[in-house]
């Protein structure tokens, strides 16, 4: 079964969070950006997968009002 672009999306977008949680501290540590960047950045990118997540949590919703299987959204 094919992967719908918001999950796709949303499996992406998280990744990005979890690497500049894991990256930005060094980089601010060693000067590369400034830890306002650094919070910024993180913020912005975590409110993109938290939309991209919402929005396969609204697909899975409608798949299963009209009987599909929403197991793919998970």
């Amino acid at each position: 079964m094919m992967t719908s672009p918001a999950v796709q999306l949303a499996t992406c977008a998280k990744w990005e969070v979890e690497q500049r949680r894991r990256f930005y501290p060094r980089w601010v540590e060693n000067r590369r950006i400034t830890q306002a960047f650094a919070d910024e950045q993180t913020a912005i990118i975590d409110r993109i997968a938290r939309g991209y997540r919402a929005k396969t949590l609204a697909e899975a919703a409608k798949c299963d009002l009209g009987g599909g299987d929403a197991s793919s959204a998970n």
